[in-house]
């Protein structure tokens, strides 16, 4: 009899509380870009956050130590995430870092004279450990590399 007592007493406070909390639950996960749709699917809804104008690193690895300058065109690129939005509104702008890879190149090549004097590299993009579950767009995609004695 405890339990039944425990359960009924103040039954419509209960069910008034449940509801208002149920109710609450909705409000918010529709205000962060998420909820159930029509068919009772769960849906999480993408957020897109643009970064315009963003400077290209160049990552190389010179053997012989030497401090080699290299000439990019197009010089930044403009970066399109796309995910949550709490995790785009933790993102800096400071936190991107678009890069073309020259290490890799250097590697695969056997003496400079075979490189030719510019070449065209895809733009990689770091984003810290922290963000997951996004998908990206840079655009342009690649930039031209040369050197600035080759005009």
């Amino acid at each position: 009899m405890a339990l039944k007592e425990y359960l009924f007493h103040n039954f419509w406070a209960k069910l008034l509380s449940v509801l208002f909390a149920t109710l609450l639950w909705l409000v918010l996960s529709f205000g962060q870009g998420e909820g159930l749709n029509g068919n009772g699917v769960w849906l999480r809804s993408s957020h897109e956050k643009v970064f315009a104008n963003l400077p290209v690193h160049v990552l190389r690895r010179s053997p012989d130590g030497s401090n080699r300058r290299f000439v990019l065109d197009p010089t930044t690129v403009t970066i399109t995430i796309k995910g949550s939005a709490m995790v785009l509104n933790d993102i800096q702008v400071g936190d991107i870092k678009p890069f073309v890879n020259l290490a890799e190149r250097a590697r695969t090549k056997t003496s400079e004279s075979k490189q030719s004097a510019s070449t065209t590299n895809q733009v990689y993009v770091y984003l810290p450990p922290t963000v997951s579950s996004v998908s990206m767009k840079v655009e342009p995609p690649s930039v031209t590399v040369r050197r600035p004695d080759t005009d």
